[in-house]
């Protein structure tokens, strides 16, 4: 880690946010799973789950890699899964929203 730091790859102030966004992201998990969130909206816990494991592989593939074209692949590679699961989410957000209830039914 100290190579990552020192060689330039990245700063400190840029390792910062990258561990609070993941640590704050891994409580979201566990908060999910314990409240079982997880089952009502699965393409959300999917999309968090799969940024946690970019968000731990893209700088390992970075830091193992450096002078390669690895990262860059990695990284565009990942970038159709996340938009198609940014849509799906979209789209159990929706389907949460407008599902019928009997309110609406009896009304």
């Amino acid at each position: 880690m100290a190579n990552i730091i020192n060689g330039g790859l990245m700063h400190l102030y840029q390792i910062i946010p990258w561990i609070g966004s993941l640590a704050l992201e891994i409580l979201l998990v566990f908060a999910a799973l314990r409240n079982n969130i997880h089952k009502r909206f699965p393409v959300f816990f999917a999309y968090i789950a799969f940024d946690i494991t970019r968000a731990v592989v893209l700088p390992a593939i970075l830091y193992a890699t450096p002078t390669t074209y690895n990262y860059f692949y990695a990284y565009w590679l990942s970038v159709p899964i996340e938009y198609t699961l940014t849509f799906l989410i979209i789209l159990e957000v929706f389907a949460y929203i407008f599902e019928p209830t009997s309110a609406i039914q009896n009304g």
